[in-house]
């Protein structure tokens, strides 16, 4: 009897270690899952790190520093806006168009002085200037007397000026006038006055450009023979 009770003890320990080894197994196998899981999640931690860090970088600017950065931009938008304003008036000084003052009046003057007529009645040689203030400031004779006419769209259209002319037997007074778009040497009108009161035309189509159409101003120039 008694080696018949031992074999039965026997198998149930097997029994029930066999049942605590099956438990065992289940439980530890989800264990490499789990140190996947945190190897991955130790791969991935830099990067997120990285984007925190970024993060926090961003956030970090004070409001003294947005100002600072906000007055900066500004600054500079204002110096490159004197820049360009600067250049726009560089360039029109130096390469001034034929509606300006002053290249009307070099122009104009140009074309007096190589008029025999003006010649013979001012004498040589004769000298061009501005307004005349009855001064001996020579200085001061570099304002050229104008008129721009403009459109209804404010765009100049027109443009008037008044010089003087001088030479040894007296003086006079030039009124010349150019239309938006008249090549160089024509003119609307260029007429002098000399001291005696005398009107030398050098050139007048006013009566010519009021005419409407192109065959009309043909007319009228070769009927005033020009």
């Amino acid at each position: 009897m008694l080696p018949v009770r031992r074999v039965a003890r026997l198998a149930a320990a097997r029994a029930v270690f066999a049942q605590r080894a099956v438990v065992l197994n289940k439980s530890t196998r989800p264990a490499p899952m789990t140190r996947r899981f945190f190897s991955e999640n130790s791969k991935a931690s830099p990067g997120a790190a990285h984007g925190e860090a970024a993060q926090t970088d961003a956030i970090v600017l004070t409001p003294y520093q947005k100002v600072a950065a906000g007055t900066q931009m500004g600054m500079w938008a204002g110096f490159l806006g004197l820049a360009a304003v600067c250049g726009y008036f560089i360039v029109r000084e130096l390469f001034p168009s034929r509606m300006s003052p002053n290249s009307l009046f070099a122009e104009a003057s140009d074309i007096c002085l190589q008029n025999d007529l003006i010649g013979q009645r001012l004498g040589q040689p004769i000298r061009c200037y501005g307004k005349d203030y009855n001064t001996h400031k020579e200085g001061r004779r570099n304002f050229i007397e104008h008129v721009e006419l403009k459109d209804k769209e404010g765009n100049k259209t027109r443009l008037r000026i008044k010089f003087n002319l001088k030479g040894p037997n007296g003086k006079a007074e030039v009124w010349a006038e150019v239309n938006q778009g008249m090549p160089a040497g024509e003119f609307v009108y260029l007429i002098v006055r000399t001291y005696t009161g005398e009107i030398i035309k050098i050139q007048d189509q006013r009566q010519i450009l009021q005419a409407d159409t192109e065959e009309e101003r043909e007319a009228m120039r070769r009927l005033l023979g020009q």
